[in-house]
């Protein structure tokens, strides 16, 4: 029994006139070329990598539909005349740029970093770090741009290097935003130069600098001050030259720098406790959690919810005091900059939102009863509080009251 075909079967398998075998050659070319282009945008979203040599798969389907342009190019002229000399510029400016790539493109592509004097350098691209790893790299500086980001973004960091000695290990680069807990939400291995000047082709004397981008994972807590770890490793066997100061102490981790990171949107959580409390003309308490009991022997969490009305100008402490009136010392306590250190004050800005969260131990030896709760700021040099002042009255020895704490002795 024949099988009967439908016209676009027709259309697409089996072609009539040379025509029609030109026309449906040109449109599998097209679905092809635009397969390829899907295909490598859906590439490029998952790994970072230079993408141009993906699109080769896709030349011969170019060329194709080119060549089809070309045999159509009479049909848009005036003449055939005209439709001639309209080809043969269009393939005499391919052919010079073919003659041109070369030199003018692939040379220009495949070439090392600019290399420069090592005190041309540091006078451009400071601050001077002088870091020393074992086996002749020396890092000279080290920055990142922009200092802030937001979840989810990319900062670009740059270090300029060079070589004490001649190397015949080619290392690869890492840089790893390092933050509390030793989490690593962001992080770029890669080749010096992108893989254009290998640490073995290093001339001794000679700098030159390059760029690293650093995407920063959705998942990275924040508001964080990340640290930037910058090194090298054999990538065969897994090894770490070790890093050191110019007088030559132990520099590990290689820290050479830091990275604001906040929320990529507003941070919505909401204090257990609303308070509005001034301290200075910078910073706001806007709140605070506590747990409604707590026991000896354990740790109670509080956590104090700060807002940032400024940019405050330097580093203070937040502290959290379990304390009684009369007792010379708090009965427990806890001291820190915000968030354990990992956000401090300076690198506060306007309309910041801060949870702080600080753990005090609850000594064994303590009766039960209920105890007071303290809050407040201090600078680290002297140990003077920042003054504090709630609806219009400054707190008295600037101590912000978070209520009363039910303590459980607890016997063994």
């Amino acid at each position: 029994m024949a099988v009967r075909r439908s016209g676009l079967w027709n259309s697409l398998f089996v072609p009539g006139t040379v025509r029609d075998m030109l026309v449906l050659g040109g449109l599998w070319c097209l679905i092809w070329l635009l397969a390829v282009l899907v295909a490598l945008l859906r590439w490029m979203q998952q790994v970072e990598a230079p993408h141009g040599r993906l699109l080769f798969p896709g030349l011969g389907a170019w060329a194709v539909l080119v060549s089809l342009g070309l045999r159509e190019a009479e049909a848009w002229g005036k003449s055939v005349r005209i439709a001639r000399i309209w080809r043969a510029g269009l393939l005499g400016a391919c052919a010079c740029l073919a003659a041109l790539a070369p030199g003018a493109r692939l040379a220009a592509t495949f070439a090392a970093p600019r290399q420069m004097t090592v005190a041309r350098a540091v006078e451009r691209f400071g601050p001077i770090l002088d870091v020393r790893y074992a086996g002749g790299a020396r890092l000279l500086s080290a920055s990142v741009s922009p200092a802030r980001i937001r979840v989810g973004e990319e900062a670009t960091v740059r270090a300029c290097w060079t070589a004490d000695v001649s190397m015949d290990i080619d290392y690869t680069v890492f840089v790893h935003l390092i933050g509390p807990a030793a989490t690593r939400p962001g992080e770029r291995h890669t080749y010096p130069g992108l893989g254009k000047y290998p640490t073995s082709a290093w001339v001794p004397g000679h700098a030159f600098c390059d760029t690293y981008v650093v995407p920063v994972e959705t998942w990275a807590p924040a508001p964080i001050r990340y640290r930037i770890e910058l090194g090298l490793y054999n990538a065969t066997t897994g090894d770490r030259p070790m890093a050191y100061t110019v007088d030559g102490l132990p520099f590990d981790p290689p820290i050479v720098g830091s990275l604001n990171v906040v929320p990529a949107g507003h941070l919505d959580t909401e204090p257990q406790h609303p308070l509005i409390v001034e301290f200075g003309d910078a910073i706001r308490m806007v709140g605070y959690d506590l747990p409604e009991a707590g026991t000896t022997g354990s740790t109670v969490s509080v956590t104090l919810h700060w807002e940032a009305t400024g940019e405050p100008l330097q580093d203070y402490v937040a502290f959290v005091h379990l304390w009684s009136p009369g007792d010379p010392a708090p009965l427990a306590q806890h001291d820190s900059q915000p968030r354990e250190g990992w956000y401090p004050t300076s690198a506060w800005e306007e309309g910041d939102r801060v949870p702080d969260e600080h753990t005090l131990y609850i000594p064994e030896a303590l009766p039960s009863g209920t105890y007071d709760l303290w809050a407040g700021l201090y600078r680290p040099r002297d140990g003077i509080r920042l003054e504090t002042e709630s609806e219009g009255r400054r707190l008295p020895d600037d101590l912000v009251p978070l209520g009363p704490l039910e303590i459980v002795r607890v016997t063994q």
